[in-house]
């Protein structure tokens, strides 16, 4: 697994923790609690419930709605009090998020996250002169040199990186995608020029997505995946970019 995608899943189980507070102020037991299922909950995980504001956090439909589910389903009889504190019955954190991942994989949609070039948008130039693709090639070059730049230091140490990191990163990409809009294209490196766009368009939505994560983690987990296909199809495209400038 790799680390970016590390940093989301354990912002995921931090998020399932908070779920279980949040599950408590939501649960309409049908029974009292019966005493005499401590030790039985007691030989199960637990989890210590403190009282908190409702609304502290927003969870994806998905978290919440199965985590409700099998708490529930463990905790037919209510939950236990030991010491002053509410205890629960909670489904095995490794088994859950598995489950979790493969349902939810199963109703994620990768294709919303595709870049669409906007047609009316592109500066397509008739000059297809090879000092007009040498600039076009400078520029190109400049664009990515400058997002690079603008990178934050912290994706050299994905584990010292935040959720505001994230979303910087899909600033930038999407500070690229207009330069590359404004840029002028010989009509002869179109169908790069778009692929190009397309593709950085993607890594903007993709990071949106998870720099999105504290309110849709799960969306962020599985986004992550998406990225690294999408570096495939750049390696793809360098090597389309190579073969072009064969023929110039």
């Amino acid at each position: 697994m790799s680390k970016p995608k590390i940093i989301i899943a354990a912002l995921i189980l931090a998020l399932s923790i908070a779920g279980a507070y949040f599950i408590i102020l939501n649960y309409k037991s049908s029974e009292p609690v019966n005493k005499n299922l401590t030790g039985e909950v007691l030989n199960n995980n637990l989890v210590g419930i403190e009282p908190v504001n409702s609304g502290s956090q927003n969870l994806t439909d998905l978290l919440t709605q199965k985590l409700e589910e099998r708490i529930g389903e463990q905790n037919t009889g209510g939950f236990q009090s030991v010491d002053g504190k509410t205890l629960i019955s909670a489904p095995d954190p490794k088994q859950l998020a598995e489950e979790l991942i493969a349902e939810a994989e199963e109703n994620f949609d990768a294709s919303l996250l595709r870049g669409k070039v906007d047609e009316s948008r592109l500066k397509i130039s008739e000059d297809i002169s090879k000092e007009a693709i040498t600039k076009y090639f400078d520029s190109f070059s400049q664009i990515m040199i400058q997002a690079n730049k603008n990178t934050p230091a912290a994706i050299d140490e994905p584990e010292k990186m935040t959720i505001s990191d994230f979303g910087k990163i899909r600033d930038i990409y999407k500070e690229a995608v207009n330069s590359f809009y404004n840029l002028s294209a010989p009509k002869s490196v179109l169908a790069i020029h778009k692929k190009e766009i397309e593709l950085l368009s993607t890594k903007e939505n993709i990071y949106s997505v998870i720099a999105n994560a504290e309110e849709d983690p799960m969306t962020a987990f599985l986004a992550v995946d998406e990225l690294l296909k999408i570096e495939q199809e750049f390696d793809k495209l360098k090597i389309d970019i190579g073969n072009f400038l064969k023929t110039v």
